[in-house]
């Protein structure tokens, strides 16, 4: 099966032998013919494959809407998009697992009150891993890590109200954190809620003549 990277404008006819196991596959695949003329795709499934009979059974349904079906984007480990959404919701994950002075939703204000040397060991644990995944990403991660905490420091002096990591309500108290997407102020840190997203929703609107 050819799925990426191979237009050949003749190509009119394919086979595909099973249904693979990605959805994104089976449409870069089938997708190579037809390119110049009309195409015709032929699947043949096994009747003895779970997977195979499932599609055979539900074949219009399953190609009436098979961009649904596409798999989530993989995000590159520690890539600049990905350590500017979750870089900072993973050291404050582990701060409030490591650190019993932050474990509380209102100890987001006790961040001034935690030793350097604290803070160090989890920064060196991520710093840890990046080492083995990204080698030149690792000073990187620290100084955004370190540039966080110094922001999160100034939240807490700027803001008026009791430092939060999230609430919802915030005549009550102040927020660290807000969802990815929101209207965030200067000092809320927008937030992926998955590494699964890697963009904003888009917004469609829809206008009808009356």
């Amino acid at each position: 099966m050819i799925s990426v990277g191979l237009d050949i404008d003749r190509l009119g006819l394919m086979c595909v032998l099973g249904q693979p196991k990605q959805t994104s596959e089976y449409i870069q695949t089938t997708s190579r013919i037809g390119r110049a003329f009309p195409g015709l795709v032929v699947t043949v499934y096994n009747p003895y494959r779970p997977r195979d009979l499932s599609h055979y059974e539900n074949f219009r349904g399953y190609h009436a809407h098979i961009y649904r079906f596409v798999e989530g984007t993989t995000a590159t480990p520690f890539s600049a998009r990905a350590r500017d959404r979750v870089l900072h919701a993973l050291f404050i994950a582990l701060a409030r697992l490591q650190i019993h002075d932050l474990a509380e939703n209102a100890s987001a204000a006790a961040i001034d009150t935690i030793s350097k040397a604290a803070i160090d060991v989890i920064i060196d644990k991520i710093a840890l891993r990046v080492a083995k995944v990204a080698p030149r990403l690792k000073q990187d991660v620290i100084d955004e890590i370190t540039e966080f905490i110094d922001t999160w420091k100034m939240s807490k002096q700027v803001n008026e109200l009791p430092l939060h990591y999230y609430v919802w309500n915030t005549n009550k108290g102040a927020r660290l954190l807000n969802y990815y997407g929101e209207h965030c102020k200067r000092t809320e840190k927008p937030t992926l809620n998955s590494m699964r997203e890697v963009e904003n929703t888009s917004t469609l609107f829809y206008y009808r003549e009356g």
